[in-house]
């Protein structure tokens, strides 16, 4: 058995590997703002299989996309589907 203690200076943003549009060495996300696909530039940490530690460029509370990036441009209109 390994204990792990999680405190605020340790935690990290993941993200799933599918959000990023680009390589890894020049990540970038789609980020959802008033119903708009807006392309945002981050800087990505260690790999967790099919997570993404995010160092920055990503806030806590902002929707990405995971699926369908190919149909999308930067300020294109979209919808979400849960």
């Amino acid at each position: 058995h390994i204990a792990v203690e999680e405190s605020a200076a340790t935690a990290q943003m993941m993200i799933d590997r599918k959000a990023i549009i680009e390589s890894l060495k020049n990540p970038e996300v789609y980020v959802v703002r008033d119903n708009k696909a807006c392309k945002q530039a981050i800087t990505t940490g260690k790999v967790f299989d099919n997570y993404i530690a995010v160092v920055s460029g990503l806030k806590e509370n902002d929707r990405i996309v995971v699926a369908g990036q190919i149909n999308l441009v930067d300020g294109r209109d979209v919808e979400i589907i849960k």
